[in-house]
Order: C-alpha cells, then sequence, then structure tokens
C-alpha cells in the first residue's frame, strides 16, 4: 500500500511538473555560416526555429553567383531551465558563392507547420579566395601570399609547335597542372571541349580515364616559388578542315588549414580526422582553366593524277633500297 501511494505521489508531482512548463514563444532567425565566406568554399544558410518543434522549410530564392548544392538538413534540441522549455529546430541549406562580393538573401518566407513566418533580408560578403591562402608561400612568410591563380595554375601546347595540320593528322595535347608547394588539394581529369569535329586516341592502359596517358608527376620553380606538376598528354584527329577551337578546365577542391574552426558536433575532433587533411579544412571549389591556341587544319591537297591515297597523314620518313648497286643491262632488280 505504501508503494502504491509513492508511485501515485511521483506521478502526480511529475504531471503538475510538466503542465507548470512553460514554452517559450517562437521566431525565426538566419545565419550564413563559416565566417569570412572564400569565394568558391561550400557554405551553409542555417534557418532556425526558437520556440516550435517543426522544422522550417523555404523555396530558396535564385541569387546570382550562388548555386544551391543540398538541403535541408535538420536537428533539434530542448532546453528546460526554470520551468521555460525552450525548442529550437535548424534547417540548413548548403551553397557555394563563386566570386567574390557583397550578397543578399531577401526576406524569405517561411513554412513551420501550418503557420508562414518572414525573415529579415540577410547581408553576408565573400572575400576573395586569396584570403584564405596566407601562409601558403614557399617559406611561409606574408610577403610570399599568392593569390589564388598564383597558386593554382595550368598551362597548355599543342605538340608538334609551329605546325600545319591536316585533316586526319594527329594533334598532340599536353596540359600542365602547377600547385605551390605544400598546397593539399583533390584534383579532376581534364575536361575538353572543342568546336570542331575531331576523334581522340584512346589510351588502353588508363581505366580511369582512357582519352588521357597516366599523368606525369614532376617538381618546377616558378616565379621564386616551387610547385609540383601533373602533366596530362593526349592526342586527336581533326576530321576536317578549319578552325578548331579547345578549352581545357581541371575542377579542383583545395583544402586550406581553418585555425578558426568552431566543433559543430561529438564527431568533430581530431581522434576522428583519422590522418584526412580534408577534414579539419576549410574546402574552396576552383576551377583551373587552360588557354589553348586555336588550331588551323589545313585541307588534303589533291592526290596527283595516277596515284592511290590510302589514307594515311602526319609526317612520315621513307627509305629504299636496292638489291645491287650495279647491274647488266636486262637483270632484274629488287626494290625494297
Amino acid at each position: 500500500m505504501y508503494t502504491r501511494n509513492l508511485l501515485k505521489s511521483i506521478f502526480t508531482t511529475a504531471v503538475l511538473i510538466l503542465a507548470a512548463i512553460q514554452i517559450s514563444a517562437g521566431e525565426i532567425t538566419i545565419k550564413v555560416s563559416p565566417q569570412p565566406l572564400i569565394a568558391g568554399e561550400r557554405a551553409m544558410l542555417h534557418i532556425i526555429n526558437s520556440g516550435d518543434d517543426a522544422s522550417p522549410r523555404v523555396a530558396l530564392p535564385s541569387i546570382d553567383n550562388i548555386k544551391w548544392t543540398g538541403g535541408p538538413s535538420t536537428s533539434m534540441s530542448t532546453s528546460i531551465i526554470n520551468m521555460k522549455r525552450t525548442v529550437v529546430t535548424e534547417s540548413i541549406y548548403s551553397f557555394i558563392a563563386s566570386q567574390e562580393g557583397k550578397y543578399t538573401i531577401p526576406a524569405l518566407e517561411v513554412k513551420v507547420g501550418k503557420q508562414s513566418k518572414k525573415t529579415e533580408a540577410l547581408e553576408f560578403t565573400v572575400h576573395p579566395a586569396s584570403k584564405a591562402l596566407q601562409g601558403q608561400g614557399s617559406n611561409g612568410s606574408s610577403s610570399e601570399n599568392p593569390s589564388l591563380d598564383e597558386a593554382v595554375f595550368a598551362k597548355a601546347s599543342i605538340m608538334p609547335e609551329n605546325q600545319d595540320f591536316y585533316t586526319g593528322e594527329e594533334v598532340q595535347l599536353i596540359i600542365k597542372l602547377y600547385i605551390i608547394e605544400g598546397l593539399r588539394i583533390n584534383l579532376t581529369w581534364p575536361e575538353i571541349t572543342n568546336s570542331g569535329e575531331i576523334v581522340f586516341r584512346e589510351y588502353a592502359d588508363n581505366q580511369q580515364n582512357n582519352r588521357f596517358a597516366q599523368p606525369e608527376e614532376s617538381q618546377e620553380r616558378q616565379n621564386n616559388r616551387n610547385y609540383k606538376v601533373y602533366t596530362f598528354r593526349t592526342a586527336f584527329r581533326p576530321l576536317s578542315s578549319g578552325t578548331i577551337k579547345l578549352s581545357a578546365v581541371i575542377n579542383t577542391t583545395i583544402a586550406i588549414p581553418d585555425r578558426q574552426q568552431r566543433k559543430r558536433s561529438m564527431l568533430d575532433d581530431d581522434f576522428f580526422d583519422m590522418g584526412d587533411p580534408f577534414s579539419r579544412s576549410r574546402q574552396i571549389q576552383h576551377a583551373v582553366k587552360a588557354n589553348i591556341a586555336d588550331i588551323k587544319i589545313n585541307p588534303l591537297p589533291e592526290v596527283p593524277d595516277k596515284m592511290n591515297f590510302i589514307g594515311l597523314t602526319g609526317n612520315w620518313s621513307i627509305k629504299s633500297t636496292l638489291n645491287a648497286e650495279t647491274v647488266k643491262e636486262g637483270d632484274p632488280l629488287t626494290l625494297k
């Protein structure tokens, strides 16, 4: 009997406590992280709903030079202080701002359950990538802080140089990617677009991308800085005469150590990095473009009379020999 009365008393007390708890009034706030924000870096728009357990939802606005890349990811937290219960729900949308400058996210119509709430407009600044590259010079001195275009760049060349090309003749294209010493980077194979009809050579030993030979790695020094160099080689044959316009882009992800990074969860800890250089870094998406000169393709010359053209084009070296230096009239000769 005593135990039953005790349980009843505890239950009654718990109900009274829950009934006395006040739920704080709801409000919507928005913010952008991280700060400072770098052009090309993955950023997040946080929409925070305080005082309601419904996750906020919005229709994302179209903004020049901003690409929405994901979301929403949602979370909820609850706290009780002085009999006052506070619920905070958050929805996060990811985006990338491709260029530096000042941006404005207009006032947003936020759906929270069956209700609609409106936010204030939010202004924020996107800084050039060079701001994140401080200390990435050859010896780390501030006087050697490079711009992004100095830290990562590409060059392209056509081989053989200064040569007239003809329809069907193989053209070699070499793309060299320069990465300043000490910079951590993930990269992809070059993407080549063209304005003419061409056929690329297939490299059977490269199962990742058979348009290219296996890349070569070397070291070079340019403008008093040390660079790691990746060389990509490919070749193609034009199928018609005219001018071929080529462009090449290498998409990269640059890892910049973030000295101001704050932990966002229990898993955001050095123990979980497992040696991954990108896990505790700010990541900047950067497309590296290589300028390629226009290539003029000449039509094949007319085939001489009484000659057969078998379709081979290019620079050919022909060697012929006779089986004897002197012969008598009427004796046979062998020409090789």
